[in-house]
């Protein structure tokens, strides 16, 4: 009787031997939407945006107005300030922008891109930083002589896993550099 035990204990030792190997992690995919519609409630500009993204009202703060552009499926926000440029004081706004940029981008590595067109007056100056960070895609598009609208994009869910957030930058970076090839000022 023990000696069948052993058999038994035996067969089943040597039938579990497989190497074990963990199940990788699923690595989201996300799609961005082709779907484009043009945006012309602005009191400032047009450009083309997604369907789903939600614009949210103007404020003004003084001679600001402020915009949120959500992208709800992202779960990301894009604050968005317009300023009108008053003597000299681009040189003050564009050395802002780059103070707020400096504070954000610390050790992360980023890339600089620059869309212009002349025969619309839309210069933009856009930085890709790594997905880690809190802003990982900043912009600012100026007429160089009297407009100036700045735009940072954040996520809202701060517990999104990295892969995601780098998923989302990546397609939201697309969307960005769209927004500001089709950027018209009013």
């Amino acid at each position: 009787m023990k000696v069948q035990y052993w058999i038994v204990f035996f067969v089943l030792s040597l039938s579990g031997c497989q190497e074990y190997y963990p199940k990788p992690k699923a690595v989201l995919r996300a799609e961005k939407s082709n779907d484009i519609v043009a945006v012309d409630t602005l009191l400032f500009a047009n450009f083309e945006t997604m369907r789903t993204t939600q614009i949210s009202p103007q404020k003004k703060n003084g001679d600001e107005i402020w915009i949120n552009i959500v992208y709800p499926e992202y779960q990301a926000e894009l604050y968005g300030t317009y300023c009108p440029v008053k003597k000299n004081k681009l040189t003050v706004l564009t050395n802002d922008f780059y103070e707020l940029l400096e504070r954000n981008v610390r050790d992360e590595e980023f890339h600089y891109s620059l869309y212009e067109s002349p025969a619309d007056s839309v210069y933009a100056h856009l930085f890709l930083i790594g997905s880690s960070a809190a802003s990982p895609i900043q912009f600012f598009v100026t007429d160089s002589v009297s407009r100036f609208f700045r735009g940072a994009l954040y996520f809202a869910e701060p517990s999104l896993s990295d892969e995601k957030k780098a998923s989302y930058t990546e397609l939201l970076t697309e969307e960005v550099m769209h927004l500001l090839e089709t950027f018209r000022w009013k």
